[in-house]
């Protein structure tokens, strides 16, 4: 959100219904981790016939689905935090660093799954643009965290308002832009896997299809993301609300990911039922 040491002409509604958003979203947030634990753990474990005492294994790709799921109920609660707070006391506060803390890791887990769940369909079938993509997955972290830096020139430094405003939507925007690039990649080659297969593999079908969910999505939340740092003299209240409207998008992200999780967890039993069928 815009930067501002003063609340006074803005509607107090304004920033309540900041915080309710953020606090419903939350709520969704924690919903889509409890669905995804039943998942990992329930539903993956039934699929493999486990008949053993011991728990399932956390795979390198669920733990990074569960951070992805657990970062933006922190996210939106800083939120929350955040606006009331800047309500109540009426300057900068704090708080807004570990929301864009969470913002960075929400991002960056879900690149991290993203990636590592897709990167064998376009490696296999989009070698050019592969290397591109990997190249940015590897680097993202720095481009993602690079939001942080205003913030805490902000905290150390209270005097360089300006300063800190410009490198905040500079930042922003540069962050925002880098990462829509990479998922127009991304959904140019779900989009271009399903319309050259005829007979598409099941497991990728469903991976581009909900990859290009995902990335519309992720669309959505950059065009709110960039308006938010763009449009100038926004007054802060409206800001928060298209800022809590981006971590809305961002939460519904992770959620489209959970939910993939799902279905190729159901199409692998339906596989092994056909197959024993067969048998």
């Amino acid at each position: 959100t815009k930067m501002s040491n003063s609340v006074d002409d803005i509607p107090f509604y304004h920033y309540m219904a900041s915080v309710y958003i953020s606090c419903a979203t939350s709520l969704l947030a924690t919903f889509q981790l409890l669905y995804c634990l039943h998942a990992i753990f329930i539903l993956d474990s039934r699929n493999r016939n486990d008949t053993t005492k011991q728990p399932p294994k956390l795979s390198r790709l669920n733990l990074f689905l569960i951070l992805a799921c657990t970062s933006p109920i922190f996210l939106c609660v800083s939120k929350a935090v955040n606006c009331y707070y800047t309500m109540e006391y009426k300057f900068f506060n704090p708080t807004k660093i570990s929301e864009i803390f969470f913002l960075c890791l929400s991002e960056q887990f879900y690149i991290v799954f993203a990636w590592n769940r897709s990167f064998h369909l376009i490696k296999m079938h989009f070698p050019c643009r592969f290397n591109y993509l990997a190249k940015f997955s590897n680097y993202s972290p720095l481009v993602l965290f690079l939001q942080l830096i205003p913030w805490m020139v902000q905290i150390l430094a209270p005097d360089t308002k300006w300063i800190t405003g410009w490198l905040y939507s500079t930042t922003s925007i540069f962050s925002g832009l880098l990462v829509t690039l990479w998922e127009a990649l991304m959904i140019s080659c779900f989009v271009a896997y399903l319309k050259r297969e005829s007979e598409p593999n099941s497991k990728f079908k469903v991976i581009a299809w909900y990859g290009c969910v995902s990335s519309l999505l992720c669309f959505c939340a950059t065009a709110l993301y960039v308006a938010n740092s763009t449009v100038p003299r926004i007054k802060p209240a409206n800001s928060n609300l298209l800022v809590t409207g981006v971590y809305l998008f961002v939460t519904l992200v992770v959620g489209s990911q959970v939910r993939m999780k799902v279905v190729l967890l159901n199409l692998k039993k339906a596989n092994e039922n056909s197959k024993r069928l067969e048998k």
